[in-house]
């Protein structure tokens, strides 16, 4: 058993970064946002793998050291809600991703910037000494040269070129991490003494805890072990180490010996089943330490003659015929494969610019042996799979472990010998986008919409909202899992206090409706007598402002979608145009009293019949015929719409589609309303942004939402319906979010040209899970990654379609329709019964 002092070479802080014990200098940046862990195409791949051979090129006398934080046990707590369904909703979510197990994940990048060795001491006193020759005034500054104090004073002078370079790195090096989208922040000293605090004891509520204590000034070596190690025997696992400390923690230590078979593989850590995407408790280390270029120099000498004594003859020792190893190299790669491939490799190190040590370990711990044996074997499977070399340490654990300290003196342990891009090609740049924890607009300051689970449990902070937009865009085929996610962020839209509508062509929100009960509204269109009399809301000053509009746009769908007539009657001819409005408002005059019918009888001839299906007596005569409107309106906090009836009806879908859209977009426009936020879901959308004036009206909510206060989310099945859209690319622009079902089947170039979507995205959304993932994309905020889709009991009833469970909760719905708590616990317990894992 060995303490934990023994091996820990931090001191303290000087000057906002860490001293260690041998005099090198520690800073760092801790990388909130970096590359989002998952697949990508190989062209990719080899992109990423040279984002930091430039920064290794730089800075060749530091060490870099990367850390990867991969914690269980992160705990999800949302804002707490007065309107009890909302609250329930919130607090279900929560529970079940709490108990389900979520995760946090750390990156950190530091570097060690070393203390100059005996030959740079000597260089800065001869410098010195000749600038006191020729400068007068510098002639006083010799003493100390020759003094009993003139290393401590040497070494303050090299120790402040140290902290200089620590500075400027931090800049350069931030600036450069910048470009590629990357967010970081300096480290502090107590990030750094966190870090460190971490590596030392294992405690998970270092970084699971919002706070935690600030660094003291010195004795870090001292102040940090907490316990001590011992190398312990536990079956099926091998050797790991104890840490006894307040909660007894094991580790297991996992050393990378080589990547590849025959070259190191570009972004090795995203290949096979992406190491980094593992659940458990376990942390990544990387340090990578260039050769100055006497190291590189001896090191290529070294292994020159090393392989010309293996090719050495006894008969030449004998005859003194030893020649020296770059002749004895350049004779035997004539007729020698072996020695003419070592003398390639020995060259072109020689010609890399940077050359030198890099060094990998995985530290997998926990406290239950268990948990540590199952994330060791999911290890052992992704790094087979990843094509690395791997051995699990036991006679020389604690040397591993000590390796994976700043500073340590063990820095010799299991080093591999890599130029600058083959390091590169290594390096941990990648952790979990979190999403947008807060979103904000001139009136109102939120946490995000849902919580939503990255592939390796960290949670993901989705909202629709960015700044003042929020138009939501999102494609899908037939039984992909669409209509469940939109149920998900639709229950928990109305947290905020939103207006919500959904427009429907099927069942769709109608259960959200359901569950919460008095608030919300259905209207489901079509049946004897339903039909729509706009005029009957005419005291409202929006309705008078805008009911022309809408009537002579309902009027030009009534025509388009004639299949009756020729296609050059569907449209008005200008002096049709002007009769209907002239019409409208004559009917207007009569107040609540008019009907769109009148406005019909009132027409000339030739408009009138080309209206037939709508005039009185007509297959759509109660349409617009009727006294009183079947939705008048809309007060609740849900307005449901469903138009099932009419969903394979082309001729009067789009109108239909468009009176409700009329209904919904009055909200928008109601000054009274425009402080409450508003939120208007429409299934098949294509349908509706076929036509100008709604597709005009969106756009105008969209764009200027600081003023409206709403959004939209658009659904429908594929890229094609999108593209049918007259100026789809203006709706693309003004997206805040699009996100994809799977769609194995999926035309890529149409993915790609309708959304201008990279190969990568495309691939992904061929590769995902049907109905357990969807791919998020947020340009605007630097979003692109899978996410899953998962749901409580309560959610998943609320949400499912399936042919099989649909009609079990709606049955149980119309049972307890005054307790749809009753009911949702009754369809939990069914559908459990037959199977179903809830």
């Amino acid at each position: 058993m060995n303490a934990l002092t023994q091996l820990i070479s931090a001191y303290g802080q000087y000057q906002q970064q860490m001293i260690t014990t041998n005099g090198d200098v520690v800073c760092g940046l801790d990388i909130e946002q970096g590359i989002e862990p998952q697949p990508y195409e190989e062209a990719t791949l080899r992109r990423l793998s040279r984002l930091y051979q430039a920064l290794y090129e730089q800075y060749s006398d530091t060490i870099y050291w990367q850390f990867y934080l991969h914690l269980e046990g992160y705990q999800c707590s949302p804002q707490y809600r007065e309107h009890t369904r909302s609250q329930l909703v919130s607090s279900r979510r929560a529970q079940f991703l709490n108990d389900k197990g979520l995760c946090l994940t750390k990156l950190f990048h530091c570097y060690e910037i070393k203390r100059p060795h005996q030959l740079a001491l000597n260089v800065l006193r001869l410098r010195k000494l000749v600038k006191g020759i020729t400068h007068w005034r510098d002639i006083k500054n010799l003493k100390p040269l020759f003094s009993l104090d003139d290393s401590l004073y040497l070494n303050n002078e090299l120790l402040k070129e140290q902290l200089e370079q620590a500075e400027d790195m931090l800049h350069v090096l931030s600036d450069k991490l910048d470009a590629y989208r990357f967010e970081v922040q300096p480290m502090s000293t107590t990030d750094l003494w966190r870090l460190y605090h971490f590596l030392v004891n294992f405690d998970k509520s270092v970084f699971l805890q919002p706070t935690f204590n600030q660094a003291p000034p010195a004795h870090w070596h001292e102040l940090l072990g907490q316990g001590d190690l011992e190398a312990v025997e536990i079956e099926g696992l091998g050797t790991a180490l104890k840490h006894h400390g307040a909660v007894p923690v094991y580790i297991k230590v996992l050393s990378i010996t080589g990547s590849g078979e025959s070259h190191v593989r570009s972004a090795a850590w995203l290949r096979g089943k992406i190491p980094l995407l593992q659940r458990g408790n376990y942390v990544v280390v990387t340090r990578y330490e260039p050769y100055s270029r006497l190291q590189k120099s001896l090191f290529v000498k070294n292994k020159k003659n090393e392989v010309a004594q293996q090719t050495l003859k006894v008969s030449d020792i004998l005859l003194g015929d030893v020649k020296n190893a770059d002749t004895q190299l350049r004779e035997d790669a004539v007729y020698n494969e072996d020695a003419k491939r070592a003398m390639q490799d020995l060259n072109r190190i020689q010609g890399d610019r940077i050359f030198g040590h890099y060094h990998a370990t995985v530290l997998v711990f926990d406290e239950d042996i268990m948990a540590l044996r199952k994330t060791v074997k999911g290890f052992n499977q992704a790094l087979n799979t990843a094509e690395f070399n791997f051995i699990w340490e036991s006679a020389g654990i604690q040397k591993a472990y000590a390796a994976c300290l700043p500073g340590s003196k063990e820095s010799k342990y299991r080093n591999l010998q890599y130029n600058a891009a083959q390091a590169s090609a290594l390096s941990l740049n990648y952790k979990a986008h979190t999403g947008l924890p807060q979103w904000q607009t001139t009136n109102v300051s939120e946490e995000s919409l849902v919580i939503l689970e990255s592939a390796d449990g960290t949670p993901f902070h989705f909202s629709p909202f960015v700044g003042d937009k929020c138009l939501l865009l999102c494609t899908g085929p037939i039984r992909s899992g669409k209509s469940f996610l939109r149920m998900l962020l639709a229950m928990h839209m109305l947290k905020f206090g939103t207006l919500y509508s959904a427009i429907d062509i099927d069942e769709g929100a109608i259960p959200l409706a359901r569950f919460y009960g008095d608030d919300a509204a259905m209207i489901n269109v079509g049946g004897d007598g339903f039909g729509f009399n706009p005029f009957r809301l005419i005291a409202d000053p929006v309705v008078r402002d805008t009911l022309y509009s809408h009537l002579v746009t309902q009027v030009r769908l009534m025509l388009l979608n004639n299949k009756t007539i020729r296609e050059e009657e569907r449209l008005l001819r200008p002096e049709e145009l002007e009769d209907l409005i002239h019409c409208i408002g004559h009917v207007m005059n009569l107040g609540v009293e008019g009907r769109l019918s009148g406005v019909f009888e009132m027409l000339m001839n030739t408009t009138k019949q080309r209206l037939t299906a709508f005039l009185p007596g007509g297959h759509y005569g109660d349409l617009y015929g009727v006294k009183d409107d079947a939705i008048g309106q809309l007060k609740k906090r849900i307005s449901v719409f469903n138009l099932k009836q009419y969903k394979d009806n082309d001729e009067l879908l789009p109108i239909l589609m468009n009176e409700m859209f009329y209904r919904v977009y009055m909200q928008y426009e109601n000054e009274h309303l425009r402080t409450i936020p508003k939120y208007t879901d429409i299934d098949e959308a294509h349908h509706l942004l076929s036509i100008q004036a709604a597709r005009d009206a969106l756009l105008k909510c969209v764009r200027t939402s600081g003023k409206y206060f709403g959004g939209f989310g658009l659904w429908t099945q594929g890229p094609r319906e999108y593209m049918s859209i007259p100026d789809w690319h203006v709706v693309r622009g003004a997206a805040t979010a699009y996100v994809f079902m799977p769609d194995s089947e999926g035309d890529a170039s149409l993915y790609q040209q309708a959304f201008d979507l990279s190969v990568d995205e495309c691939a992904l959304i061929k590769k995902m899970k049907p109905k357990k993932q969807a791919l998020i994309v947020q340009r605007e905020v630097g979003i692109s990654k899978v996410v899953n889709i998962n749901a409580d009991p309560a959610q998943y009833v609320i949400g499912t379609s399936r042919p099989q469970e649909a009609p079990l909760r709606n049955k149980l719905f119309k049972r307890y329709q005054h307790n749809p708590d009753l009911a949702i616990e009754e369809t939990i317990k069914q559908l459990r019964q037959q199977g179903c894992r809830l």
